[in-house]
């Protein structure tokens, strides 16, 4: 979780579905890293055959210098993302929670991990 003092920004487009405020936004992965938790009430167990999987396909992928896309992630802010001038502020001092997205984060993390390991952590 954040620190109370932190404001983290981000820029998008907000409109309704199925009657629920949604907000569609880009951002860096140590951003995201940075302000998600999982809700291990709601989510399932992480399945690390399903995480290592995904890793290799990162791998391989940037190794075969392949593009490669993920689905969007979904999340849910709790009502902790407040809409202001030219974009939107999570709150100081919350998160906001995967719906979608933990097997693919946890595969991106991992990757990451490895390429800096074999980079000397440059």
């Amino acid at each position: 979780m954040l620190d109370a003092g932190l404001t983290t920004r981000m820029s998008g487009s907000s409109y309704k579905q199925f009657g629920k405020e949604v907000l569609c936004t880009q951002i860096h992965f140590s951003m995201l890293e940075a302000i998600f938790e999982i809700d291990h009430e709601v989510q399932r167990q992480l399945d690390p055959k399903k995480r290592r999987d995904i890793r290799d396909f990162i791998l391989d992928s940037l190794e075969k210098g392949e593009l490669f896309y993920f689905s969007p992630f979904v999340f849910s802010s709790r009502g902790n993302i407040q809409e202001i001038d030219g974009g939107f502020v999570l709150k100081p001092g919350c998160s906001i929670y995967v719906l979608d997205a933990q097997h693919r984060m946890s595969a991106i993390a991992s990757a990451i991990s490895q390429l800096d390991g074999e980079s000397g952590g440059s």
